[in-house]
């Protein structure tokens, strides 16, 4: 008797699981096609992230949405420019509170990325050496090894120059803590590997980020419907 109970609560999950699957990828996204590689559907099954196929060192696409498993796990950043009169100190607790941090920069890729972001303007990014002068790091505790400093930067004759500014043209520059000025916010998002749609929307988390939309958030579109 037990196991026919069981049986027939489990059948009773997969069915509302299909429909639920059926409801998401006919009704819920009309233009699926337009903005998804992947039959999001058959996709659509919670998994907990201690089941992981893949390890973080691993190159594997393991649900083909076109983020490798490593990245997904580890998170993408997304650059965002926060305008203001910051101090750095005042940037670093504003980002925290955005659910970030000032951005931290690793290749050239990534500084011209956060430039673009910056559109302009000089800008805080998430360096300093105000713990041990001359001794830069990342306030993310990433590995302080790519630099893209101005010329004759950093100053070596003024130990109050302990904040990091991307300047207009992508260079850095340090400098005191006083300035005011906006800053780069980066934030990590954090997908499911085993999920090309990590939040059922019917938009892959690939097209979702490109589209700057939040693949973990089903209200969050990539496109306009009224467009």
């Amino acid at each position: 008797m037990k196991i026919l109970t069981f049986l027939i609560y489990s059948l009773t999950i997969f069915a509302s699981q299909l429909m639920y699957a059926n409801v998401v990828g006919s009704k819920v996204h009309p233009n699926k096609k337009k903005f998804s590689k992947t039959p999001i559907a058959d996709s659509l099954k919670n998994v907990s992230p201690t089941k992981y196929q893949f390890s973080q060192g691993s190159q594997f696409d393991h649900d083909k949405d076109g983020i490798p498993d490593k990245d997904e796990l580890r998170g993408i950043s997304k650059y965002e420019y926060i305008k203001g009169d910051f101090t750095w100190k005042l940037a670093k607790s504003d980002a925290i509170s955005k659910g970030g941090y000032l951005a931290s920069i690793s290749s050239k890729s990534e500084n011209e990325k956060v430039s673009k972001e910056s559109d302009k303007n000089n800008a805080w990014i998430g360096g300093f050496d105000d713990t041990y002068e001359g001794r830069w790091s990342w306030i993310s505790g990433e590995p302080f090894k790519y630099k893209n400093w101005a010329k004759n930067r950093p100053n070596s004759k003024d130990n109050n120059d302990d904040f990091l500014e991307i300047q207009k043209d992508g260079k850095w520059n340090d400098t005191h803590n006083n300035v005011k000025q906006g800053y780069i916010l980066e934030k990590k998002i954090k997908t499911n590997p085993n999920l090309a749609d990590t939040d059922g929307d019917g938009y892959t988390d690939l097209v979702e980020i490109k589209a700057n939309s939040d693949p973990r958030d089903r209200q969050s579109k990539p496109y306009d419907k009224k467009k």
